[in-house]
């Protein structure tokens, strides 16, 4: 009686977990467009809002975007020696499809040289 019990438990939990798992993906997933941001220096660190998506490699970053979600307006590029620049983000593309966006980094200052006496 005890074992089939816990069988029944166990069986239980293990159908919660799994709806769990489930309801999960669908609630913060969705169907799923990128944002392919195009940036003059490979390296720069790109954000959207201020939430890190990666380097730029090859002149690109692929940045996949559900289009159920709540949308990033923001896209900024930054890179030691460079100021840092934003772009807007604008609409999404449709499910499955790519939106390309340009950031372009303008060199910074370069200091001047220690001098000694």
């Amino acid at each position: 009686m005890i074992r089939k019990i816990s069988l029944i438990t166990g069986v239980a939990l293990l159908f919660l977990l799994l709806v769990t798992f489930v309801t999960a993906d669908t609630l913060i997933g969705g169907d799923e467009a990128w944002i392919e941001v195009r940036c003059n220096v490979d390296g720069a660190s790109i954000s959207f809002d201020n939430d890190y998506k990666g380097q730029i490699a090859g002149g690109t970053l692929s940045v996949p975007v559900y289009t159920t979600g709540s949308p990033y307006y923001t896209a900024k590029a930054t890179m030691d020696g460079y100021y840092p620049s934003s772009t807007s983000i604008g609409s999404y593309p449709p499910a499955g499809e790519t939106r390309t966006i340009y950031i372009t980094l303008n060199p910074g200052p370069t200091p001047a040289p220690a001098r000694f006496p």
